[in-house]
């Protein structure tokens, strides 16, 4: 039972991703025709810069100057630190339980 079920998964999986290969490339170039036609010429230069589906590192360039707002920069620097220190709570809480001091109500792994 085990086996047909894996087989059967499989099956679907390889289906839905031949689908998906099939019909991709006629998703994009239908949504390229409408782009070009809603914005023309500036459309056809973004289309030059930048590449379908894989990223192409020939295309990056590096800006002379970089723009921070301090206030904007405080802000994601703050975010950053909340994430670190939820983190840290986080990992003291899992070495608690590990050490058997609180019980593990959920483990995720």
């Amino acid at each position: 039972m085990t086996r047909f079920l894996t087989d059967y998964r499989t099956r679907i999986s390889q289906f839905v991703g031949a689908l998906y290969a099939l019909e991709y490339p006629l998703v994009i170039r239908s949504e390229e025709a409408r782009l070009t036609r809603l914005f023309g010429a500036e459309y056809g230069q973004y289309v030059r810069e930048v590449p379908r589906f894989l990223p192409d590192l020939s295309l990056y360039h590096e800006p002379a100057d970089y723009v921070v707002k301090p206030k904007v920069f405080r802000h994601a620097v703050h975010d950053v630190m909340w994430f670190i220190f939820a983190v840290g709570i986080l990992e003291c809480i899992e070495g608690i339980q590990e050490a058997g001091l609180i019980p593990a109500l959920l483990q995720l792994y």
